[in-house]
């Protein structure tokens, strides 16, 4: 590894992901529209689940 290689920092990494969460929302919302499976069981699904388990913690 090169000394002058440098890690990204928290933050920089907490804003990427957000930012790549924005992308692959609108990327999923385009491709597939707002009815049909993607948006029934991914978007309604798993991923409502999934926030109600990481909110309250």
């Amino acid at each position: 590894m090169n000394a002058e290689t440098k890690k990204m920092s928290l933050t920089s990494r907490v804003l990427l992901g957000m930012v790549m969460g924005i992308v692959t929302g609108f990327a999923i919302r385009f491709m597939f529209g707002e009815e049909g499976f993607v948006n029934e069981y991914i978007v309604n699904g798993l991923f409502d689940v999934g926030g109600r388990f990481s909110l309250p913690a």
